[in-house]
């Protein structure tokens, strides 16, 4: 066989697999209807790490399979606008934030607005941090009249954090008066404050005591300002949280603060196409069977399987009545001293 006929022998075989390796890559490739959507990179995200992989078993279990991780997501925002655009997609998200932006407008898109359906409400609980360097503020009420001379770094203008700043900025309008920053996730958010380039620092996040961000605040001497108030009582639930866990040598660590619940969210129903009865017909299937699941029982499976889960559930201590009035009251008083002491 000569040269130039070999080439071409080469070239066309060389094409086939090409071609054979293309249909074998669609053929497994993801679904593009069959999308959850979680937080960041699952090693370093709870909603990816840990719900994702969660609610893709429950799935199958309800006979729904071949759903996969859509990929990095920037928090609850992003994903339910994703579900908006893609009703068969499915995500985990704040509930304080859900609630907050359902039917309204998706920023930076005129015309279009949230549009999403609430599965289930309680997956597990993500709680509210507002960390500083300043041993003066005790109390939210201490920085919320305090407002106009306060810096916060946070999340995206998507991310978790960032929505229930916003949550708490409709719960008391001087906090809208504060300069945010959008420094990125966690990490960068401590660091701005460990750093001083912004006094206060916001996050939400899934307790677990053994998180690095933990052991990084406590080991700057940064202080947790407890995130408590009777303004919020018909939105979030107030436990003590442990932050770190007991040594040789110390005890446990509890903050008290505000939390939310993650919820499952997908499409709404009446947005996909008329014409469009397979996909129809697949959301409503999945609405009613993850919906008929109980909440109770998933976190209980979950605990049981996930040494991390476990870790969680062991994080949580409830909070005397008494005390928590104690400290909402102290908020309101905060606030109050400090709008006098501006002659507001």
């Amino acid at each position: 066989m000569s040269a130039s006929r070999r080439s071409v022998l080469l070239a066309t075989v060389a094409v086939i697999g090409l071609g054979f390796a293309a249909i074998a890559n669609s053929a497994f490739a993801a679904d593009p209807d069959k999308l959850v959507w979680g937080g960041g990179q699952p090693a370093t995200s709870a909603y990816s790490g840990k719900y994702v992989p969660y609610i893709i078993e429950q799935l199958d279990k309800a006979r729904l399979s071949g759903y996969e991780w859509g990929g990095v997501s920037d928090g609850t925002a992003f994903n339910a606008e994703k579900v908006t655009d893609h009703p068969t997609h499915i995500g985990a998200g704040q509930l304080d934030i859900l609630k907050r932006i359902k039917g309204k407008p998706i920023l930076g898109r005129e015309g279009v607005n949230y549009s999403f359906t609430v599965i289930k409400e309680n997956l597990g609980p993500e709680c509210l941090y507002l960390v500083t360097k300043d041993k003066n503020y005790t109390t939210l009420g201490h920085v919320v009249g305090n407002a106009w001379d306060v810096s916060i770094a946070t999340g995206g203008e998507k991310s978790g954090s960032f929505g229930s700043l916003q949550v708490l900025q409709e719960k008391f309008p001087d906090l809208k008066d504060v300069t945010v920053a959008h420094v990125g996730g966690n990490d960068k958010i401590i660091e701005a404050v460990t750093t001083s380039k912004h006094p206060f620092g916001f996050f939400v996040m899934r307790p677990d005591p053994t998180n690095q961000i933990f052991k990084t605040i406590i080991d700057n001497g940064l202080t947790l300002v407890p995130v408590l108030d009777f303004e919020l009582e018909d939105t979030y639930t107030f436990p003590d949280l442990k932050i770190a866990n007991s040594g040789i040598m110390s005890d446990a660590v509890y903050h008290t603060t505000a939390c939310t619940s993650v919820a499952l969210i997908t499409g709404d129903p009446s947005t996909v196409a008329v014409d469009n009865t397979r996909a129809k017909r697949r959301l409503e299937e999945t609405i009613a069977r993850m919906g008929a699941l109980s909440s109770d029982i998933m976190l209980q499976e979950a605990t049981a399987k996930f040494t991390t889960w476990r870790d969680y559930a062991d994080s949580f201590r409830a909070v005397g009545s008494d005390q928590l009035a104690k400290l909402k009251q102290a908020s309101a008083n905060a606030f109050e001293a400090a709008k006098k002491k501006a002659g507001g």
